[in-house]
Parts: structure tokens; sequence; C-alpha cells
């Protein structure tokens, strides 16, 4: 299968970013995600098992951006969940006790 990518930037309401998100959300909850632009189209069918997230977060003095990946293989392996929390509240996080 030759390599294929769809890459699409654009700014607006946040509204706007969390329609595309939520129908991200439901496309992968039916396992399929379809996605066009322009003449462009793929189908993308994620599987149970194997998938990967990575997000990304940064804060500058003028500009702040939350960067989201989610990968898997055709031939998916198993990893550990790090315990990632994704929520709009800020949890309590404890320290690790030092060895003083």
């Amino acid at each position: 299968m030759p390599n294929e990518e769809i890459e699409v930037k654009t700014s607006g309401e946040l509204f706007r970013g969390i329609d595309y998100l939520q129908s991200i959300v439901q496309s992968l909850r039916e396992r399929r995600v379809c996605v066009e632009h322009e003449q462009q189209s793929m189908e993308l069918h994620p599987p149970d098992d194997g998938v990967s997230i990575s997000v990304k977060v940064r804060q500058k003095e003028d500009k702040a951006s939350i960067a989201l990946k989610i990968s898997w293989r055709t031939t998916p392996t198993a990893e550990d969940d790090p315990g990632l929390t994704i929520s709009s509240r800020p949890q309590q996080v404890t320290q690790p006790a030092s060895d003083d």
C-alpha cells in the first residue's frame, strides 16, 4: 500500500475544533474514520488493541498548544496503560517521597 496523507491546518472558533474532535471520537468508537478534503479521501480502521496515544502540551509566553497523535500498526502490539488522565479540571498530583 502506498503512503497516503491528508494534512489540513485551519483556525477559527474553539467550538469548530471541538466538533472535529467529537467527530473523530465517534468515528474511532465505530472503528471507521473517514477523512475527506477537497479531492482527497482516506478511510482508516483502528483496531481494538494496540493503539498508541501521544499527548504534547506546550505553553509559551504568547502561545499555547495541545498536540494529540493517535496511531496503530496493522499488526498491533500491547503496551501498558501510562495512567494518563485528560479532563477540564486539574487533578491533584502526588509527588514521590524523597530519600532524604
